[in-house]
């Protein structure tokens, strides 16, 4: 199972579907997460067809800022289970088990930080399925994920790593290069930090042991994509496949 996680900063940009066209070629992803992608869902469905993905759900932009979606293939069954403007919760059940993947996306404002944090929280508490998060946190854990002039407040690390506690989350190892956004290359108001990262349950990463968190190229936004890739463990429970409808998205029209 392979997972892209991408702040693509819009797919307005000339770029951005071929782009992930070759993402998809190279690293052949069952699932995609977008976010920033300041699109409406008559474009994501266009982009899903482009792709070749069976399923897909989006969350439409407001006005210049936001919007997210989830793409994926039939090789799993997957199930929505809820959204807002700052994620998307999938259930999964294939040959490994029964599962959960959440794409997440906090704004950068940070007047709002203590009510992602209770997002995280809310999310956390949904259900005990092995459970993975993974996309754009607008967060840091630590000072080592921040290379700049200003050091970033020690009262959002705090907050962040309380949260994340919480709900008994922990870091997927990213393989390389280890951050993940930039701002201001070749100028002294340079800065690298580590926004975007994969976080996962005690009992999803027994699910897949080898699980690994890469950076990928892709030159039309300050974020990199991240490929999570994962093979199962040597004894996969057999479990009941779920069929998923696509119409069944258009139903749900009540976020979280």
């Amino acid at each position: 199972m392979n997972c892209i996680s991408w702040n693509c900063k819009g797919l307005g940009h000339p770029l951005a579907i071929p782009t992930l066209i070759e993402l998809v070629r190279v690293h052949k992803p069952n699932f995609i997460f977008l976010c920033e992608t300041l699109s409406q869902r008559q474009r994501i469905e266009e982009i899903r067809i482009r792709l070749n993905f069976e399923g897909c759900f989006s969350v439409d932009c407001a006005g210049r800022s936001g919007g997210l979606c989830m793409l994926w293939k039939t090789t799993s069954s997957c199930k929505l289970t809820g959204y807002s403007r700052n994620h998307i919760d999938m259930q999964i059940n294939d040959a490994i088990g029964n599962w959960r993947l959440t794409g997440y996306y906090d704004f950068p404002d940070r007047q709002n930080r203590r009510d992602s944090w209770n997002l995280l929280r809310r999310l956390s508490g949904l259900n005990t399925l092995p459970w993975i998060i993974i996309g754009d946190f607008n967060d840091l854990l630590d000072p080592g994920d921040k290379r700049g002039r200003v050091d970033h407040p020690n009262w959002l690390m705090q907050g962040f790593r309380a949260a994340i506690m919480e709900c008994e989350l922990s870091d997927i190892p990213l393989s390389g290069y280890q951050f993940t956004w930039s701002r201001g290359l070749g100028t002294n108001h340079f800065v690298e930090e580590r926004l975007d990262r994969g976080m996962a349950t005690n009992n999803w990463k027994n699910l897949f042991p080898e699980a690994v968190l890469l950076p990928v190229s892709a030159t039309i936004s300050d974020h990199v994509p991240l490929l999570l890739k994962c093979k199962g463990s040597a004894h996969p429970r057999h479990t009941r496949r779920f069929h998923f409808e696509n119409k069944w998205c258009y139903e749900l029209d009540s976020p979280l």
